[in-house]
C-alpha cells in the first residue's frame, strides 16, 4: 500500500505535469502542495486542461501563418533582388552569348554524328563487299584468313569511332571552358571590379571622365562598393598627371 510522502513523492517526480483536484473545496491535502497545479473540482481539472491545449494549438496555428507569411515575403525579395540583377547592363549580352555558344557546340555534335555515321556507312559497304567476295571464293581454304582481317578491321573501326569522341568530347569541354572564361562573373571572380558612375548608368573606362569628389560605385565578385573620388592619376599623351585635394 502506497503511503502519503510516497504519493507525495511521486506527484512532485512525476515528468507529467499533474493537476490535484479531490473535490473537497474546504479540504487541503499534501497532493496540493507537490502538484503543479490545484482545481477544486475534477470538472475544473478538465477544463483547465482542455483550455490550455486550445490555447497551445492557437500559439501553434499562429506561428506557422508568421512562418509562411515571412517565406513569402523572402521569396518576394529575392524575385525583385533577381530581378534587378538581370535588368543591369553588365548582364545585357550573357543570354544572347550563351545561346551562340549553344548553337556552335550544338553545330559540332551535329558534325561529329555526320563524319561517324559516314564512316560507318562506308565500312558498312567494305563488309558487304567482302561479303560478296567470300561467296565467290573457297571459303574452306580463305575463311580464317578473311576471319582474321574482320577482326582486325573491326578493331580498327572501334579504335577510330573511340579517338573521335574523346576528340570532339575534348573539343567540347575547351568551348564550354572558354564560354564560361568570358562570363563577367568569372572576371570579377579574378580579383578585378568594374566602375560605375553614381547613377549606374556608364562604366568608367578613364579616370579622366570623373571629377574629385564625385560619388562612384564599384561592383565586385561579392558585393559593391560606394566610393568618394578623392585622387585620381590622368595619363595625357604619355605624360601622368595628379590631382588631389592638398
Amino acid at each position: 500500500m502506497i503511503t502519503d510522502e510516497e504519493l507525495a513523492r511521486a506527484i512532485a517526480h512525476s515528468p507529467v505535469p499533474v493537476i490535484s483536484a479531490v473535490g473537497h473545496e474546504t479540504d487541503t491535502t499534501i497532493a496540493d502542495f507537490v502538484a503543479d497545479r490545484r482545481a477544486p473540482t475534477p470538472s475544473a481539472a478538465a477544463e483547465i486542461v482542455v483550455s490550455a491545449k486550445d490555447e497551445f494549438f492557437g500559439r501553434i496555428n499562429a506561428l506557422q501563418s508568421r512562418l509562411r507569411a515571412t517565406a513569402r515575403a523572402r521569396l518576394q525579395t529575392m524575385g525583385r533582388r533577381l530581378h534587378g540583377l538581370e535588368m543591369r547592363p553588365a548582364f545585357s549580352g550573357i543570354p544572347g552569348r550563351i545561346a551562340m555558344r549553344g548553337r556552335h557546340a550544338s553545330e559540332l555534335t551535329h558534325a561529329l554524328a555526320h563524319v561517324m555515321r559516314s564512316r560507318l556507312a562506308a565500312r558498312e559497304r567494305r563488309l558487304a563487299q567482302l561479303r560478296r567476295q567470300l561467296e565467290m571464293l573457297d571459303l574452306g581454304r580463305r575463311l580464317a584468313g578473311i576471319r582474321t582481317r574482320l577482326v582486325g578491321a573491326d578493331g580498327r573501326l572501334s579504335g577510330a569511332v573511340a579517338r573521335r569522341r574523346h576528340r570532339a568530347d575534348a573539343q567540347l569541354r575547351d568551348s564550354a571552358a572558354r564560354l564560361a572564361s568570358l562570363s563577367p562573373l568569372a572576371v570579377l571572380g579574378r580579383g578585378y571590379a568594374v566602375a560605375w558612375n553614381d547613377a549606374r548608368t556608364r562604366v568608367l573606362r578613364d579616370a579622366g571622365d570623373t571629377g574629385l569628389g564625385d560619388r562612384i560605385r564599384v561592383t565586385l565578385a561579392k558585393g559593391e562598393l560606394e566610393c568618394d573620388v578623392r585622387a585620381k592619376n590622368v595619363h595625357h599623351d604619355g605624360h601622368k598627371g595628379h590631382e588631389g585635394n592638398h
